[in-house]
Order: C-alpha cells, then sequence, then structure tokens
C-alpha cells in the first residue's frame, strides 16, 4: 500500500508547503478547514520523492499509531511517540522493498542495502530497521 492509499483509508489530505518548514513535516489534527480528521503538512522544498514519501508515511504513524503530539507533550512522551512514527514509517518501506524482490535477492538481504534504497541514515534507522525486516520476513 502506498501512501497515497493510506492518506485516503485514514481520511488525511496531504497539503505541501511552499516554503521550507522548521520540521520536514508535520500531522494537524486540529486543521479543520481541512476536514474533520486535520491535514498532514509536508515541507514541499524537500529533495527527493524518496524523502517526500518517508516524511509522510512517518507523519501518518502519528495518525495510527500513537497518541497525538503538541508543543507541550512531555519530552519522553514525545520520545516514544517519533519512535512509534519512524516504526510505522520504516514497516511499509520495509514491505515495499521486499515486494520488489525475487526469490533469489532475498539471500542478499542487508540492512544497509535497505536504508540506502530509501534514503535513510544507517546510524539512526539501523537498529529499527533489521528488526523490521527480519520480522516481515520470518512471518512470512
Amino acid at each position: 500500500m502506498n501512501y497515497k492509499e493510506i492518506l485516503d483509508e485514514i481520511g488525511i489530505p496531504l497539503v505541501f508547503s511552499t516554503s521550507p518548514l522548521d520540521g520536514k513535516g508535520y500531522y494537524l489534527p486540529h486543521a479543520f478547514e481541512y476536514g474533520d480528521n486535520g491535514a498532514i503538512i509536508v515541507d514541499g522544498t524537500l529533495d527527493s520523492e524518496k524523502e517526500t514519501e518517508c516524511v509522510i508515511l512517518h507523519e501518518c504513524g502519528h495518525k495510527i499509531t500513537g497518541r497525538i503530539l503538541s508543543k507541550l507533550s512531555p519530552p519522553q512522551l514525545h520520545i516514544i511517540n517519533e519512535a512509534k512514527a519512524n516504526r510505522y514509517m520504516i514497516h511499509c518501506k520495509v514491505e515495499e522493498w521486499l515486494d520488489y524482490m525475487d526469490e533469489e535477492d532475498l539471500e542478499y538481504i542487508s540492512v544497509e542495502r535497505f536504508l540506502n534504497w530509501c534514503e535513510l541514515s544507517v546510524r539512526d534507522f539501523y537498529d529499527m530497521a533489521e528488526q523490521e525486516i527480519y520480522s516481515i520476513i520470518h512471518a512470512a
């Protein structure tokens, strides 16, 4: 399922900013001018489609997997919810990546190859990506 299908399923409109944002994207649950579910706002000046997709999936993860964050959220709650949103994004990208692979490619799976394919930081996402890759492979 791609991010457009996920947005349709959860009923959240996607809005691209015309100028850079302080963060790469935000889920605004109370942006009722866009509908009852708020909106996801994404920096329209990001460098690549892959980066944009990862930001959108991360913001979808806030709606799907966790509590809504606010500027008043305690730091620990913020860290936990950011991790949940990152895990959701990684999970979606792993499923997409594995769908592109042939049977013989599965023996060459590496976390680094996956993260490079996604244009994500090996340092920041290695552990989470490794867990998601192997949990999906073993569940199949």
